[in-house]
């Protein structure tokens, strides 16, 4: 038997974001918008683009993301 392999995570800061999705369903494709926290709506389309999208959104909300003035999708 192996022994125990302890690995130690830096601090975490939580938070809170809030994200509404409006998702069109067409078979297994699918498009939509997902709106932030301050009401600005981002388009997607595709399964990819739905990640891609949140995760922008999520990178934005983190309490130390830079303060950016993006133009939405």
């Amino acid at each position: 038997m192996r022994g125990a392999v302890l690995v130690e995570a830096g601090s975490v800061n939580s938070s809170t974001t809030q994200l509404t999705l409006e998702l069109e369903l067409d078979g297994d494709s699918i498009s939509g918008q997902a709106i932030d926290a301050g009401g600005e709506s981002h388009r997607f389309s595709g399964w990819i683009g739905l990640m891609g999208v949140l995760d922008a959104l999520l990178d934005r909300a983190r309490p130390d993301a830079p303060a950016t003035n993006q133009a939405s999708n």
